[in-house]
Protein backbone atom coordinates (compact mmCIF):
# COMPACT_ATOMS: atom_id res chain seq x y z
CA UNK A 1 0.00 0.00 0.00
CA UNK A 2 0.70 3.47 -0.99
CA UNK A 3 0.54 6.14 1.51
CA UNK A 4 1.06 9.82 1.06
CA UNK A 5 1.76 12.39 3.91
CA UNK A 6 -1.41 15.01 2.94
CA UNK A 7 -0.12 18.95 4.83
CA UNK A 8 -2.56 21.37 5.95
CA UNK A 9 -1.63 24.77 3.70
CA UNK A 10 -1.56 27.94 6.25
CA UNK A 11 -0.16 31.33 6.23
CA UNK A 12 3.24 32.21 7.85
CA UNK A 13 3.84 34.28 10.81
CA UNK A 14 5.29 37.24 7.97
CA UNK A 15 1.99 36.69 5.77
CA UNK A 16 -0.24 37.28 9.06
CA UNK A 17 1.85 40.23 10.07
CA UNK A 18 1.72 41.60 6.64
CA UNK A 19 -2.16 41.10 5.82
CA UNK A 20 -2.73 43.01 9.48
CA UNK A 21 -0.80 45.76 8.62
CA UNK A 22 -2.48 46.18 5.31
CA UNK A 23 -5.98 45.53 7.34
CA UNK A 24 -5.15 48.15 9.85
CA UNK A 25 -3.76 50.49 6.82
CA UNK A 26 -7.19 50.48 5.21
CA UNK A 27 -9.37 50.81 8.59
CA UNK A 28 -6.59 54.00 9.10
CA UNK A 29 -7.47 55.52 5.81
CA UNK A 30 -11.09 54.74 5.99
CA UNK A 31 -11.45 56.87 9.50
CA UNK A 32 -9.86 59.26 7.84
CA UNK A 33 -12.40 59.45 4.49
CA UNK A 34 -15.01 58.80 6.90
CA UNK A 35 -14.00 61.75 9.34
CA UNK A 36 -13.46 64.02 6.77
CA UNK A 37 -17.07 63.27 4.97
CA UNK A 38 -18.30 64.03 8.25
CA UNK A 39 -16.42 67.31 8.80
CA UNK A 40 -17.16 67.94 5.27
CA UNK A 41 -21.28 67.40 6.28
CA UNK A 42 -21.48 69.57 8.97
CA UNK A 43 -19.50 72.43 7.77
CA UNK A 44 -22.00 72.14 5.09
CA UNK A 45 -25.28 72.40 7.16
CA UNK A 46 -23.73 75.12 9.35
CA UNK A 47 -23.47 77.14 6.21
CA UNK A 48 -26.49 76.27 5.18
CA UNK A 49 -27.95 77.45 8.23
CA UNK A 50 -25.88 80.75 8.37
CA UNK A 51 -26.94 81.56 4.74
CA UNK A 52 -30.56 81.02 5.66
CA UNK A 53 -30.22 83.86 8.41
CA UNK A 54 -28.64 86.22 6.07
CA UNK A 55 -31.18 85.74 3.46
CA UNK A 56 -34.35 86.32 5.85
CA UNK A 57 -31.97 89.02 7.42
CA UNK A 58 -31.33 91.02 4.12
CA UNK A 59 -34.90 90.71 3.21
CA UNK A 60 -36.18 91.97 5.65
CA UNK A 61 -34.16 95.11 5.10
CA UNK A 62 -34.99 95.60 1.30
CA UNK A 63 -38.90 95.31 1.99
CA UNK A 64 -38.24 97.86 4.97
CA UNK A 65 -36.43 100.37 3.37
CA UNK A 66 -37.70 99.56 0.26
CA UNK A 67 -41.16 101.50 1.68
CA UNK A 68 -39.35 104.39 3.31
CA UNK A 69 -39.87 107.90 1.60
CA UNK A 70 -37.59 110.39 0.84
CA UNK A 71 -38.04 112.82 4.02
CA UNK A 72 -39.26 110.68 6.53
CA UNK A 73 -36.56 110.70 9.72
CA UNK A 74 -33.97 107.79 9.78
CA UNK A 75 -31.87 107.90 12.82
CA UNK A 76 -28.64 105.54 12.46
CA UNK A 77 -25.85 104.96 15.51
CA UNK A 78 -22.92 102.33 14.91
CA UNK A 79 -24.97 99.88 16.17
CA UNK A 80 -28.67 100.52 15.50
CA UNK A 81 -30.97 101.97 13.15
CA UNK A 82 -34.57 103.65 13.72
CA UNK A 83 -37.09 104.99 10.87
CA UNK A 84 -40.54 105.30 9.36
CA UNK A 85 -42.01 102.95 6.53
CA UNK A 86 -44.74 102.68 4.46
CA UNK A 87 -46.91 99.67 3.72
CA UNK A 88 -49.31 97.42 4.80
CA UNK A 89 -49.00 96.54 8.67
CA UNK A 90 -50.56 94.13 11.20
CA UNK A 91 -49.61 93.37 14.61
CA UNK A 92 -49.06 89.86 15.86
CA UNK A 93 -51.44 90.04 18.71
CA UNK A 94 -54.81 91.28 19.32
CA UNK A 95 -56.80 93.78 21.38
CA UNK A 96 -59.07 94.54 23.34
CA UNK A 97 -61.42 97.65 22.11
CA UNK A 98 -63.67 100.07 23.95
CA UNK A 99 -66.64 97.31 22.79
CA UNK A 100 -64.51 94.70 24.62
CA UNK A 101 -64.10 93.08 21.09
CA UNK A 102 -60.73 91.84 20.09
CA UNK A 103 -59.07 93.43 17.06
CA UNK A 104 -55.88 93.23 15.50
CA UNK A 105 -53.91 96.56 14.65
CA UNK A 106 -53.62 97.65 11.09
CA UNK A 107 -52.33 100.50 9.44
CA UNK A 108 -49.89 102.11 6.29
CA UNK A 109 -47.07 103.82 8.59
CA UNK A 110 -44.87 102.33 11.25
CA UNK A 111 -41.79 102.93 12.76
CA UNK A 112 -39.29 100.64 12.97
CA UNK A 113 -35.57 99.47 14.22
CA UNK A 114 -32.93 97.48 13.85
CA UNK A 115 -30.58 96.35 16.76
CA UNK A 116 -28.12 93.62 19.14
CA UNK A 117 -30.96 93.44 21.99
CA UNK A 118 -29.91 90.80 25.51
CA UNK A 119 -32.57 88.09 26.10
CA UNK A 120 -33.45 86.75 29.43
CA UNK A 121 -31.45 84.27 28.65
CA UNK A 122 -28.45 86.29 28.31
CA UNK A 123 -27.65 85.71 25.14
CA UNK A 124 -27.87 88.71 22.21
CA UNK A 125 -29.96 88.31 19.18
CA UNK A 126 -30.64 90.30 16.14
CA UNK A 127 -34.03 92.28 17.06
CA UNK A 128 -36.69 94.21 14.97
CA UNK A 129 -39.22 96.19 16.42
CA UNK A 130 -42.28 97.65 15.06
CA UNK A 131 -44.89 100.32 15.93
CA UNK A 132 -47.74 100.54 13.88
CA UNK A 133 -49.12 104.30 13.67
CA UNK A 134 -53.04 104.02 13.98
CA UNK A 135 -55.52 106.63 14.65
CA UNK A 136 -58.62 104.16 16.22
CA UNK A 137 -59.37 105.90 19.53
CA UNK A 138 -60.91 102.73 19.96
CA UNK A 139 -57.97 100.78 21.31
CA UNK A 140 -56.90 101.16 24.97
CA UNK A 141 -53.39 103.72 25.78
CA UNK A 142 -50.30 101.27 24.53
CA UNK A 143 -47.71 100.39 26.93
CA UNK A 144 -44.31 100.17 26.00
CA UNK A 145 -44.41 96.64 24.88
CA UNK A 146 -47.63 97.28 22.75
CA UNK A 147 -47.44 96.84 19.13
CA UNK A 148 -48.99 100.46 18.02
CA UNK A 149 -48.91 103.93 18.94
CA UNK A 150 -52.22 106.18 19.06
CA UNK A 151 -50.08 109.32 18.03
CA UNK A 152 -50.44 111.23 15.34
CA UNK A 153 -47.74 111.19 12.59
CA UNK A 154 -46.46 114.82 13.72
CA UNK A 155 -47.30 114.02 17.70
CA UNK A 156 -45.08 110.83 16.92
CA UNK A 157 -42.27 112.43 15.02
CA UNK A 158 -42.09 115.44 17.72
CA UNK A 159 -41.15 112.86 20.55
CA UNK A 160 -38.79 110.72 18.72
CA UNK A 161 -37.03 113.70 17.64
CA UNK A 162 -36.82 113.99 21.38
CA UNK A 163 -36.26 111.30 22.46
CA UNK A 164 -34.33 109.39 19.75
CA UNK A 165 -32.38 106.57 22.04
CA UNK A 166 -36.08 105.30 23.32
CA UNK A 167 -37.42 105.72 19.81
CA UNK A 168 -35.12 102.78 18.96
CA UNK A 169 -35.52 100.70 21.62
CA UNK A 170 -33.88 102.10 23.89
CA UNK A 171 -36.43 101.73 26.86
CA UNK A 172 -37.38 98.60 26.42
CA UNK A 173 -36.34 95.50 28.57
CA UNK A 174 -34.23 92.51 27.72
CA UNK A 175 -36.18 90.01 25.24
CA UNK A 176 -38.19 86.89 27.26
CA UNK A 177 -38.05 84.65 24.82
CA UNK A 178 -41.02 82.69 27.23
CA UNK A 179 -43.66 85.89 26.63
CA UNK A 180 -45.90 86.01 23.82
CA UNK A 181 -45.81 90.18 23.35
CA UNK A 182 -41.49 89.84 22.61
CA UNK A 183 -41.58 87.49 20.06
CA UNK A 184 -42.68 90.13 17.54
CA UNK A 185 -39.43 91.67 18.06
CA UNK A 186 -37.18 88.26 17.83
CA UNK A 187 -35.21 88.66 13.99
CA UNK A 188 -32.50 86.13 14.28
CA UNK A 189 -29.79 84.65 16.75
CA UNK A 190 -26.63 83.94 16.29
CA UNK A 191 -26.00 87.58 14.82
CA UNK A 192 -22.74 90.05 16.41
CA UNK A 193 -20.99 92.92 15.67
CA UNK A 194 -23.71 94.55 14.08
CA UNK A 195 -23.00 97.98 12.56
CA UNK A 196 -24.28 100.32 10.16
CA UNK A 197 -22.63 103.18 7.92
CA UNK A 198 -24.07 105.66 6.24
CA UNK A 199 -23.37 107.05 2.55
CA UNK A 200 -22.76 110.78 3.06
CA UNK A 201 -21.47 113.63 1.07
CA UNK A 202 -17.77 114.68 1.45
CA UNK A 203 -16.72 117.97 0.91
CA UNK A 204 -13.00 117.55 1.46
CA UNK A 205 -12.87 114.86 -1.19
CA UNK A 206 -15.74 115.81 -3.69
CA UNK A 207 -17.56 112.53 -3.86
CA UNK A 208 -20.01 110.70 -1.23
CA UNK A 209 -18.18 108.42 1.34
CA UNK A 210 -18.97 105.44 4.08
CA UNK A 211 -19.61 107.33 7.65
CA UNK A 212 -20.01 105.29 10.68
CA UNK A 213 -23.37 106.12 12.20
CA UNK A 214 -23.45 108.86 15.00
CA UNK A 215 -27.04 109.03 15.97
CA UNK A 216 -27.62 111.18 13.53
CA UNK A 217 -30.59 112.06 10.79
CA UNK A 218 -29.62 110.54 7.47
CA UNK A 219 -32.51 111.42 5.49
CA UNK A 220 -32.43 112.39 1.92
CA UNK A 221 -34.63 115.06 1.94
CA UNK A 222 -33.11 116.62 5.57
CA UNK A 223 -29.67 116.83 4.31
CA UNK A 224 -31.11 118.34 0.80
CA UNK A 225 -33.01 121.11 2.38
CA UNK A 226 -31.27 121.86 5.60
CA UNK A 227 -27.70 121.06 4.47
CA UNK A 228 -27.73 122.34 1.16
CA UNK A 229 -25.51 118.82 -0.50
CA UNK A 230 -26.94 115.63 -1.57
CA UNK A 231 -28.30 113.54 0.69
CA UNK A 232 -27.92 110.41 1.78
CA UNK A 233 -28.13 107.14 -0.85
CA UNK A 234 -27.25 104.07 0.59
CA UNK A 235 -26.77 102.44 4.06
CA UNK A 236 -24.30 99.86 4.68
CA UNK A 237 -25.20 97.06 7.44
CA UNK A 238 -22.50 95.02 8.21
CA UNK A 239 -22.41 91.38 10.75
CA UNK A 240 -20.93 88.13 11.75
CA UNK A 241 -23.43 85.72 11.55
CA UNK A 242 -22.77 81.68 13.30
CA UNK A 243 -24.33 78.66 13.29
CA UNK A 244 -26.18 76.82 16.31
CA UNK A 245 -23.68 74.72 17.23
CA UNK A 246 -20.42 76.91 16.81
CA UNK A 247 -19.07 74.52 13.88
CA UNK A 248 -17.82 77.15 11.79
CA UNK A 249 -15.80 78.96 13.87
CA UNK A 250 -15.86 82.72 14.49
CA UNK A 251 -18.94 82.50 12.12
CA UNK A 252 -18.98 84.27 8.76
CA UNK A 253 -18.83 88.06 8.12
CA UNK A 254 -21.50 90.01 5.36
CA UNK A 255 -21.94 93.23 4.31
CA UNK A 256 -25.18 94.21 3.17
CA UNK A 257 -26.09 97.41 1.30
CA UNK A 258 -29.66 99.20 1.04
CA UNK A 259 -30.65 101.80 -0.91
CA UNK A 260 -33.47 104.55 0.67
CA UNK A 261 -36.32 104.38 -0.90
CA UNK A 262 -34.72 102.30 -3.85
Amino acid sequence: MNYKLRTNKAFTLIELVVAIAILAMVLSFAGVVFKVSIGAYRTAIANAEIMRKLRAITDQLNTDFKSVSKGYPIVVWSDRIVFLANGDFQSIRQYTDSSGNKKTVAANLASIFYRITNTNTGKPILSRGQTILTSDSSLPDPNALDEYSKSSFYEFIAVAKANKPEWAGGDLPPLNLNREQDLVRYMAKGVSNFRIEYERWDDTTGKFDWKPGDGTFVDSDHAIRFEKKPGTRALKFAFRLRDSKKIIKNGRRFTHIVYIGD
